[in-house]
Formats: C-alpha cells, structure tokens, sequence
C-alpha cells in the first residue's frame, strides 16, 4: 500500500511539472496551427475543406504528442540524474519499479490530457466551419492515444541504454518511423531465404507494429468492431508491459 501511494504522489508530481513545463504552450501552439491552416484551407470548397482540416488537425496532434512524449521521458531521468534530484528520491523508501512506473504514467498521462485539449479546439472549430463530427473522430483519436502509450514505454527502455537524449530520440524516431512500414517489413522478410528471414524475425517483434493502429483495420468489415479494438488494446499493454519491465531490470542494475 505505501508503494501505491508513493506511486501515485509520483504520478501526480510529475503531470503537474510538465504542465508547468511545456504542455500548455503545446496546446497554445495547436490552437494557432489549426487556425491557421483553417484560414488557408478557407479558399477550398466546403467538403474538401471540412475533410483536410480534420486530416490536418488529428495528424498534428498526434505528431505532437509522439514529439511530447520523447523529449518528456527521455529527458526526465538524466534531468534527475544531473540536478542530482535522483539521489534524494532513491535515498527515500521509493522503490526504483515505482519510480520508473510514476515517471512513465504521469507524462504519458499528462501528453494524453494535450491531446483531448488540442482535439477539444479542433472539435470547437469543426463546429463553427459547421463540419459533422461522427465516431470516427474519436476512434482515431484513442488509436493515436495507444501509440503515444507504446511510444513512451519503448522511449523509457530506450533511455536507460542510450548515452543522451539525441540518441534517445533519434532511435526513438526511427522505431516509430519503420513501425508504420511494419507490413512490408514483414513482406520482405517472408521473401528472402530461411536464415535471413529467422535473423530478421525478432526485429518485427522489437520494431512496434503501427500498422494495425490504422483505423481502417480497426473497421475491416471481416472482424467486429470489438474484437479489432480488444486486440489493439491487448497489443499496447503486452508491449508497453515488456518495455517498462525490461527497463525497470535495467534501472536496478545502474548504481546511483
């Protein structure tokens, strides 16, 4: 019990310093964005319009929070590290598990809370240009908020084995990046010959798969809306599970 109350004073620290931090200027900076592109979507017809602006707006807010979220986790522990922050908090009865877990939920948390804000904005100013919001709007959204919960479980683990923040984004981007080419990762790999494709197999389990969060798989008319949404939620806590437990093994062994 005393582990579960730390972790939440943890978590709640921790949202209440990005807000402080940067969130709030991100969700200034989106609502500036939106406008903008709204003025220049203006000149188009009123369907095309509608349908762009909704593209744009729920694109951006999901690049934001991937970029949020990075830069968040991988710079929240060597922050710690360097203003010598961790010290006093391992020095405490925190367990290392707990504060892995507090860090990682509370910014996760906090990008989650942007991004209803930020889509918030986009729903307001769907609704002034007079653009019919259906299910589909939040549907993508909660997509885009399980490949932020993925994205920042990898950034966790990646963070305790890269040297800087730099790097930590950089491989960071570059998994997110081929995650979304995941189908034809797995294409060729069934192509070339046998040893090749076995060397090659772990990587497709390493890489996540951003493919099957594309909301037309999620829809595919062959399986029911349920089971598509139970097997994408079941795929972020099994992954985002191994990161934080690889990373927790990791956090144990590093002297402090």
């Amino acid at each position: 019990m005393e582990n579960i109350s730390i972790l939440r004073s943890l978590i709640s620290h921790e949202m209440r310093q990005q807000w402080k931090s940067k969130f709030l200027q991100t969700v200034f900076i989106f609502a500036i964005f939106i406008i903008y592109s709204s003025l220049l979507l203006s000149a188009l017809t009123y369907e095309t319009e509608g349908r762009l602006l909704m593209d744009f707006g729920l694109g951006f807010i999901e690049i934001i929070a991937v970029a949020s979220v990075v830069f968040g986790i991988s710079s929240a522990i060597l922050k710690d590290i360097e203003t010598k922050t961790i010290y006093l908090i391992l020095s405490r009865p925190v367990s290392r598990w707990v504060y892995l877990t507090g860090k990682y939920i509370g910014i996760v948390s906090s990008v989650i809370v942007s991004m209803l804000l930020m889509a918030g904005i986009l729903c307001g100013l769907l609704l002034i240009k007079k653009v019919p919001i259906d299910s589909t709007f939040a549907q993508i959204l909660i997509a885009s908020a399980l490949k932020i919960t993925i994205v920042g479980a990898l950034t966790l683990l990646v963070s305790l084995i890269s040297t800087s923040v730099l790097s930590c984004v950089v491989i960071v981007g570059i998994f997110y990046t081929l995650g979304h080419f995941m189908a034809e990762i797995q294409f060729i790999s069934g192509k070339i010959n046998i040893f090749a494709s076995i060397l090659t197999k772990p990587i497709q389990y390493i890489i996540p798969n951003m493919v099957i969060f594309n909301l037309n798989d999620i829809l595919n008319a062959d399986k029911s809306l349920f089971a598509g949404w139970f097997n994408l939620m079941g795929y972020t806590l099994v992954y985002s599970a191994m990161c934080v437990v690889f990373a927790i093994v990791l956090f144990r062994k590093k002297e402090f």
